[in-house]
């Protein structure tokens, strides 16, 4: 099984709807692939388990797994495990990887959907969407591209 890791600070609103939206949107295109999120800084002990924001949009698309869990740190592990990585701000997450993970950089894709505080649900979760959709696509072209290579 191939996997994406989807990193947001506090796994709790983007990288949850994009792990969500790329489960959903690979199963039958890409049946290998899965997509996992986690958080730079997950609170130790959250009391909501996903944001009213992403679990209202998420809903509103008849989406309704991954609602359920807790918020998730992200752990080296998590990185050695995944096949692509993807940060999704990098002005705000390129200072903790660098910080944190500095051996990694050069496998992270930055996007620059910010977080709830300075752009809109309604602007950042139609762009998270579109960005997922692409990836997918361009996972879909390696994987063509790769399979004739064999």
């Amino acid at each position: 099984m191939n996997q994406v890791l989807f990193l947001c600070t506090g796994n709790f609103y983007r990288s949850r709807v994009a792990e969500v939206l790329f489960n959903h949107f690979s199963q039958c295109s890409l049946p290998n692939w899965e997509a996992i999120s986690r958080g730079f800084g997950v609170d130790r002990s959250p009391t909501r388990r996903i944001s009213s924001s992403a679990a209202s949009f998420l809903e509103s698309e008849g989406f309704h797994e991954g609602l359920h869990r807790f918020p998730i740190g992200v752990e080296p592990g998590d990185f050695l495990w995944s096949d692509r990585i993807v940060a999704l701000n990098e002005i705000e997450h390129r200072p903790t990887l660098e910080n944190r993970f500095q051996h990694w950089l050069n496998r992270i894709e930055f996007w620059n959907i910010p977080d709830i505080d300075q752009t809109s649900r309604s602007t950042a979760l139609p762009k998270l969407e579109a960005n997922v959709c692409e990836l997918i696509s361009v996972i879909k072209s390696e994987s063509a591209i790769n399979a004739t290579a064999c």
